[in-house]
């Protein structure tokens, strides 16, 4: 795990600069036509025959696509052409460009180089090249805009139609690179000033609608007109723009030109549907889904459909009765393709319930699907389904099932499998199962590992192997240097473990870092023997819980919520103050009120809560409140 991987964050990080990068200096050699990439004019430069302006021109513009561009050869040439002629500014502009490309071309090989070469560099090495390149590169795009003023300068006034190219690559690398808003917004506006344009307002609108100033975005927008109605993308933003300030018949405008332009474009259809349901048009939003459905993933059809399912009553009716109507048309054609279509209406209702946490009719519907549509995915809802209503053992059989099966088709399903086991384990109490596929985790998921590390410690500290659990909490904290979890249960196995004076001391660092909220700095405090301190934080968590405080406003003016903490750990806290009613209250509001409750099974084991089981009310609790589940009288996920 410390060594690069084609996988390891390092190499992703650099991969994606490196493409952005790329990106950047496209767009700076971006022009209005397409006759040259770089700066020119045959109007206004006297030394456009001069033959180091004119050769490297030859060298970035005329140059096959199999062809590389010999970025240096030309720069040398531009840097001699400005020795030159110091006033050539298209020159200097142009050397500015080249010198962009040329480094985004040495941090894509420095990419290949680290995702193919071997280069055996631990995570940190390769963190410090990275930062090194990074270094390299701003300086490098420094320099750039210097030549960019320089040469913008130095051009004729006459020349409209390069000066304001030159101004928007240097508002698009002050932008996009030295991140200097107010540079880029004065260089925009400068070229907008020189020659007002379609490229020059297209900057200055999507430059507010990035800072979230509409209506200086949609002023821009209105100098371009009809311009931009084949210009998709920025249809999309102005139609976002205008939903947003609940203005639906212009919304409704531009969402239809984008859909003119492309009958695929999903994101007109989001939020053509976004407009109907705002409108409370449910019975056209719920048509327009299912004319559209193949656009849209499962996940978003069926969040779409859970929109209008649940805002009315009157509403579920009217999904469900169109989803048995559809279910029930395509049993009864004669086309075989369209009769697999019944499945996916299933399939669809299926999850639909199991969304509105009914899992009964979900697994009814997903009971139908399993023949015609086996999957993963499917098996991985079903026994969820089973053990949301109770029934842990036949939900780990499915997902055994589950990972029997091909999955390299459907992505991410076999980290979701095993997590779905692990936690599943851990609620029940199967400490050496939970240990065995926690270990599995870790190695085949070792860059997203830390429910398998959870898993480890939990498991071994439950069996009262604490010198392993121990082992496992620092490699954790190896691999995610500055979480706070690993370091608490290395400090809580610690005092499982008896040693108490190490583990005070371990709880007193987590106490003062920084890092470390109100609710671990509580239980921090109890471990540590300081119960009244603990105590008083306990009691001003549980206020804050009961009667949220009034949010306050920053200076700029955004919300800032107070931390928050689930009754269930508040239910522990006051278990282990042996404040037992208190403990005993929010496990009862954990049950009734919280939407993600805990399993009823893990609250039987949770030795947080040993004092409370003393008491007759805790299973009396436990057990009115899993009936309740068991007879579909609660709203909650287990």
């Amino acid at each position: 795990m410390k060594y690069l991987t084609t996988h390891s964050i390092a190499i992703v990080v650099a991969l994606v600069f490196a493409s952005y990068m790329a990106i950047t200096a496209q767009t700076l050699a971006g022009v209005y036509d397409d006759s040259t990439e770089y700066f020119d004019s045959k109007k206004h430069n006297k030394w456009r025959n001069s033959p180091n302006f004119k050769n490297a021109l030859s060298i970035l513009n005329d140059v096959d696509e199999d062809e590389d561009i010999n970025y240096e050869e030309a720069i040398a040439m531009l840097e001699n052409e400005i020795k030159q002629h110091p006033a050539n500014g298209y020159a200097l502009c142009d050397a500015a460009v080249a010198s962009v490309n040329n480094d985004a071309v040495k941090m894509s090989m420095l990419v290949i180089e680290l995702l193919y070469g071997n280069s055996g560099l631990s995570m940190d090495e390769a963190d410090a090249v990275f930062q090194k390149r990074r270094e390299e590169t701003r300086q490098v795009a420094l320099e750039a805009v210097d030549l960019l003023k320089r040469g913008v300068a130095q051009m004729p006034a006459a020349d409209k139609e390069n000066r304001c190219k030159a101004f928007i690559a240097l508002g698009n690398l002050l932008h996009d690179e030295i991140e200097d808003n107010n540079g880029a917004l004065d260089a925009y506006e400068q070229a907008a000033t020189i020659l007002p344009c379609y490229q020059s307002y297209e900057k200055l609108m999507k430059f507010y609608i990035e800072q979230g100033d509409n209506n200086k975005a949609i002023y821009y927008a209105s100098k371009l007109g009809n311009l931009i109605d084949n210009d998709n993308e920025t249809l999309g933003y102005l139609a976002q723009m205008y939903l947003d300030k609940s203005d639906y018949d212009t919304a409704t405008m531009l969402v239809n030109k984008a859909i003119a332009n492309d009958d695929s474009n999903k994101v007109a259809y989001q939020q053509l549907f976004t407009i109907l349901m705002s409108q409370r048009r449910y019975q056209e939003a719920l048509d327009k889904l299912i004319e559209k459905h193949d656009l849209f993933s499962v996940t978003d059809f069926v969040q779409n459909l859970a929109a209008i399912y649940g805002i009315e009553d009157n509403n579920k009716v009217m999904v469900l009765d169109k989803l048995h109507q559809l279910e029930t048309a395509a049993i009864s054609s004669d086309d075989e393709d369209v009769k697999k279509e019944a499945a996916l209406w299933s399939y669809n209702e299926g999850l639909l319930h199991y969304i509105e946490n009914d899992y009964r009719n979900a697994l009814s519907c997903f009971d139908k699907v399993i023949e015609l549509m086996p999957s993963a995915t499917l098996l991985s809802f079903k026994a969820n389904c089973h053990y949301m209503l109770g029934d842990a053992p036949q939900a780990l059989k499915i997902l055994n099932c589950a990972m029997r099966m091909p999955l390299e088709e459907e992505e991410g399903i076999q980290e979701k499998l095993l997590s779905q086991k692990i936690r599943i384990e851990m609620m029940c109490g199967m400490t050496d199962k939970q240990i065995y596929d926690s270990q599995v985790y870790c190695k085949v998921f070792p860059e997203e590992s830390i429910l398998g590390f959870e898993g480890l410690v939990r498991g071994y500290f439950n069996k009262g192997q604490y010198a392993k659990a121990l082992e496992v909490c620092d490699e954790w904290a190896e691999l995610y240097d500055k979480a706070i979890e690993p370091r608490y249960m290395h400090a809580y196995v610690l005092k499982l473990w008896g040693k108490d004076d190490q583990a005070r001391e371990e709880m007193q660092d987590i106490i003062n870092d920084e890092n470390c909220n109100k609710e671990r700095k509580m239980f921090a405090l109890f471990y540590m023997g300081e119960t009244e301190k603990s105590k008083t934080l306990l009691d001003g968590m549980a206020r804050d819980a009961e009667n949220p405080p009034l949010i306050a406003k920053t200076e700029n003016a955004k919300a800032m919520p107070p931390e928050e903490t689930s009754f269930y750990n508040l239910a522990c806290a006051y278990s282990l103050h042996g404040d037992i009613d208190r403990a005993l209250h929010f496990l009862e509001r954990h049950y009734a009120e919280e939407e993600s409750a805990t399993g009823f099974d893990y609250a039987i084991l949770d030795d947080e809560l040993n004092n409370a089981r003393k008491d007759p009310r805790f299973m009396e609790i436990v057990n009115r409140y899993k009936q309740q589940w068991l007879n579909g009288e609660l709203n909650f996920r287990k």
